[in-house]
């Protein structure tokens, strides 16, 4: 029998990510999340469709109906690229070699600050001993 609750989890965990943040993705409630997981509460429609947009996946697959494996998802979001990734692409095959380089660079910047400013949240949301 589908077990949802794992599903989830599964999906969550491939993307690296906590039930807080995927609350926060989704625009629902971090105890949501965990009831979900738990399955001790089973998704709204509204919360199946934003999970689905999240993960990039169909409807049916979130909710066991359909047997694809995340190599497939995975490969289903690399071949569709979302706007975004297309245009940024498009701007580095535009770019010198040494322009493309300077955008690697910025890039790698972006991404550590945005590491740190995580790290910064996380730390903020855990709670101190002794407080």
């Amino acid at each position: 029998m589908f077990n949802f609750g794992e599903h989830l989890k599964d999906l969550r965990k491939s993307k690296n990510i906590t039930q807080k943040q995927l609350a926060q993705h989704i625009k629902a409630s971090e105890r949501g999340i965990q009831n979900y997981e738990l399955n001790e509460r089973k998704p709204t429609y509204d919360i199946l469709i934003a999970l689905a947009d999240y993960f990039d996946v169909p409807i049916d697959y979130l909710v066991g109906r359909a047997n694809i494996d995340h190599t497939t998802v995975e490969l289903q979001h690399h071949l569709i690229l979302p706007e975004k990734k297309e245009k940024l692409l498009k701007i580095f095959d535009t770019l010198d070699t040494h322009n493309q380089g300077a955008l690697l660079e910025r890039a790698e910047m972006l991404l550590e600050t945005q590491k740190e400013n995580n790290m910064t949240q996380n730390d903020a949301l855990t709670p101190q001993k002794g407080a």
